[in-house]
């Protein structure tokens, strides 16, 4: 796994609130000398909106639903 790889797997993490503290370091750091990181983090927070703007939309008002 080469480190491209390994930063992608911790911003995953990281995102997900999984990511082990001692890491978050490193991956600042990463964040903070690699372009291509930093993009790939805008993309996956920006999918992130979408599908909670996209659940959002899809839940029925509990009018709807009551007399089921």
């Amino acid at each position: 796994m080469d480190y491209t790889e390994q930063y992608s797997e911790w911003l995953s993490a990281y995102l997900d609130g999984e990511l082990e503290p001692t890491l978050e370091e490193p991956l600042f750091g990463a964040l903070a000398t690699h372009a291509e990181l930093r993009r790939e983090m805008r993309e996956l927070l920006a999918l992130r909106r979408a599908a909670r703007n996209d659940l959002v939309a899809l839940v029925p008002p509990l009018s709807t639903t009551a007399a089921v």
